[in-house]
């Protein structure tokens, strides 16, 4: 699994054609990661930001609009909402492009950068990956997993970004499962890094707030 965080990186084929996936030739991207989802092949996701006063992915945006926000249903689609692109990593060719907030990009990749081990997770939320899980035997090695990414709340500001993983430690085995959850304050910045009580699992109930990982 890699990844490039930084605007302008993927090669320009590929932003050429995430810009075209979503509609605006001006949009930035700003973040590319190589990740291989749980139910199929690998694919590139590529976060891109609304370059005009539109914002991007507006069928999964417009029904989490914000309490009290200018933005409506007629203005179209709200500027705070970035998009991501799921891409064939070698043809470029197109799955879907999805809607997240702008608040969760940032604070995803802000909780990312906290530690190495978080860089395995996907840098968007709520996409189960494959990722490999450290073996707590002697022998070390790793386990073939799953690896998730949750963000809380989709608005602004975000509370908390949970980095779940889930493992099977033989065939036979029960699901074992594991998490951390990042905590922000007010203004965006870092708090805390604790152990999650309930990891949210693709296949499980969802949290709605923090308090409930």
């Amino acid at each position: 699994m890699c990844a490039c965080l930084v605007a302008g990186c993927g090669g320009s084929a590929l932003q050429a054609k995430a810009r075209k996936v979503v509609g605006d030739p001006q949009a930035t991207v700003v973040s590319t990661q190589t990740v291989d989802p749980l139910g199929g092949g690998r694919v590139v996701i590529v976060v891109v930001r609304p370059g005009g006063s539109q914002g991007l992915g507006c069928a999964i945006a417009a029904s989490y609009l914000l309490v009290g926000s200018s933005d409506s249903l007629a203005s179209g689609c709200p500027r705070w909402s970035d998009a991501y692109v799921l891409m064939n990593p070698t043809t470029h060719a197109a799955g879907i492009d999805l809607g997240i907030s702008k608040w969760q990009v940032a604070a995803i990749a802000r909780a990312r950068a906290t530690s190495p081990r978080f860089q395995m997770f996907p840098s968007v939320n709520q996409l189960a990956v494959r990722c490999p899980i450290p073996h707590a035997s002697p022998s070390g090695g790793t386990l073939s997993g799953a690896c998730l990414t949750t963000a809380l709340p989709w608005g602004s500001p975000v509370h908390c970004v949970a980095f779940s993983e889930a493992w099977r430690p033989s065939a036979e085995s029960k699901l074992s499962t594991r998490g951390w959850i990042v905590t922000f304050s007010q203004s965006g910045q870092v708090q805390s890094t604790r152990a999650a009580t309930h990891p949210p699992q693709r296949d499980g109930p969802q949290p709605n707030t923090c308090s409930a990982i």
